[in-house]
């Protein structure tokens, strides 16, 4: 099995073992509990992944002596839920939830999986009416809250950002019994006489962790199970820090931490050795900008090295942090065996000036060249990520930006990440998007930008169209995607001074190759555009269909 073959493998249902099936003598509102029975569940956002977020979270509730001695936290990890399969993996993962019998239920929730925790909560309130359902992560926006755009849903409790706290906080009362003293926990929004409140949402300080150096690990705790490391192909999640230091108008990471905060080099070093140590091949550091401390992330990259790990690494960067010393280091760990390869994330998002003032990213490009530079020397591989559909962006400058990415993914493996761009909850852009007038996708739930003053639909269709052709053409993620992409250089070189005329030919080429097949790509209005060109055109049109098109392509020309 090849290494992208591993990454791309799906889990399944990895669940804790059941043990203690206690019930609890009464809920949060009906006297003082002498057990609490919780179910955190995570719904991954890829076939490989599971959310570390909520061992996290039980590995901090149970430093409280209280918590530990009168709460059975349990965690149902699930694999990434494809939309066809909504329906069934609900209906199991109920099954599951419903044989905890839990007091209260926790759901961690993303733009990928808010579908299913929608469908998963009704089912908990129509038929488990005695249990209590809380709801985090990202999806959780204070002004959401505030817009009442919860009021119908069915919860109790919301955390807002950083959940150990709040949600140790609330374990707390409920083991006490009664609803007094909630309206003091910081970043809890709950529901009183029918009502969500609106108090203590405000995104300062108060209820972060402080010394994230000196919170537990819940990989060495033994909180992340060894059910869910011992998959095969699962990858492992590692967080190093929290909080950025850029404030790009689209991203929460900022939103949530104002401020970067490190947890120990050291404790990071003794998890990826655990990791290394259940034979995962595959791990991806989840901070913002790993290299935002040089000297941390130089600790790090050098403790694995000195340790001998042998996995590929995942991380993020800003391109101006990527400099001579962090390359030699990338270039070291690659060294030191075939299974090291290094994959750095860089946004470049756009090159169009006034786009990425709009976001507040204006990073200028010779940051990116220099960042892409040192890292194909140090034989790294660079993913880099674009999103279309941003503030004054036009259909002329996205052509351009796709000419100068081209041009840089030809060298190398290396990735090219094509996104479309989402007004996510609780951050900046949503205020950007009222202001310059984007229009929202309302089709669906994933937030997704629909239309722009400078993009039109119709010309938002057709940089959709180019983006798949893009994707599909270009984005190697291994050896299996090389003879695409080499093929598509070999041909451009030859027939095209642009990659423009190439790149509209083969939208017609797909056109005409997929007119009677129903895939959406021909359907009107382009529907799941995204989901579409990451997934089912891989599907829709093999290696040899387009490989016979370069053929042709270079017998008989455009």
């Amino acid at each position: 099995m090849t290494a992208t073959a591993k990454r791309m493998q799906q889990i399944s249902l990895a669940r804790e073992p059941s043990g203690l099936v206690d019930t609890c003598d009464a809920g949060y509102a009906g006297g003082i509990a002498t057990r609490l029975r919780v179910l955190l569940v995570g719904i991954a956002g890829t076939s490989a992944d599971f959310l570390l977020s909520l061992p996290v979270l039980r590995s901090y509730l149970r430093q409280d002596a209280a918590v530990e001695a009168r709460c059975d936290i349990r965690i149902l990890h699930h694999k990434y839920i494809l939309p066809a399969a909504l329906e069934a993996d609900c209906d199991a993962i109920f099954g599951e939830i419903a044989a905890f019998r839990p007091d209260l239920v926790g759901f961690s929730t993303y733009v990928w999986n808010i579908g299913a925790v929608t469908r998963l909560a009704r089912a908990v309130r129509e038929r488990l009416p005695g249990t209590r359902i809380a709801l985090g992560g990202p999806e959780i926006a204070a002004n959401d809250i505030v817009a009442g755009r919860f009021d119908g849903f069915p919860l109790d409790f919301a955390i807002v950002g950083e959940g150990e706290i709040p949600l140790q906080r609330l374990l707390l009362q409920c083991l006490s019994g009664g609803a007094d003293g909630l309206e003091d926990i910081p970043r809890l929004c709950y529901r009183r006489n029918g009502a969500l409140s609106r108090s203590g949402l405000s995104l300062n300080d108060a209820g972060l962790i402080v010394d994230l150096a000196a919170a537990p690990s819940a990989y060495l705790n033994g909180d992340v199970p060894a059910a869910v490391l011992d998959r095969p192909g699962t990858r492992a999640n590692v967080e190093t820090q929290r909080g950025c230091s850029f404030r790009c108008a689209y991203c929460l990471y900022h939103a949530h931490y104002p401020s970067i905060r490190y947890r120990s080099a050291a404790i990071v070093l003794d998890e990826l050795q655990s990791i290394y140590g259940h034979g995962i091949e595959h791990c991806r550091i989840t901070d913002a900008n790993f290299l935002s401390s040089p000297r941390h992330a130089a600790a790090i990259l050098g403790g694995m090295i000195e340790r001998g790990i042998r996995m590929s690494l995942f991380f993020e960067a800003i391109p101006s942090f990527v400099d001579d010393s962090i390359a030699a280091l990338i270039g070291e760990y690659g060294a030191l065996s075939p299974k090291n390869e290094v994959m750095v994330g860089i946004g470049l998002q756009s090159i169009h000036p006034e786009s990425l003032r709009a976001i507040r990213r204006n990073l200028p490009i010779r940051h990116f060249d220099g960042a892409y530079e040192r890292l194909l020397r140090a034989n790294a591989v660079v993913k880099t990520d674009v999103i279309l559909g941003l503030p004054h962006e036009s259909l002329e400058s996205y052509i351009k930006l796709l000419e100068y990415v081209a041009e840089k993914v030809v060298r190398g493996s290396n990735w090219l990440s094509l996104a479309l761009l989402r007004i996510l909850p609780g951050t900046e852009l949503e205020a950007t998007a009222q202001r310059e007038d984007l229009i929202l996708d309302k089709r669906d739930s994933e937030h997704f930008v629909y239309a722009t003053p400078t993009l039109p639909r119709a010309d938002m269709l057709t940089c959709l169209q180019l983006s798949t052709v893009a994707f599909r053409l270009l984005h190697a993620p291994g050896a299996a995607s090389q003879p695409v992409r080499e093929r598509y250089f070999q041909v451009k070189s030859r027939v095209s001074p642009n990659h423009a005329r190439m790149l509209f030919h083969f939208v017609r080429f797909f056109f005409a190759t997929l007119e009677n097949s129903g895939a959406d790509f021909v359907k009107e209005d382009y529907p799941n555009a995204e989901h579409y060109w990451y997934f089912d055109v891989h599907r829709d049109l093999p290696d040899a269909v387009l490989l016979g098109e370069f053929d042709r392509i270079e017998r008989e020309g455009l």
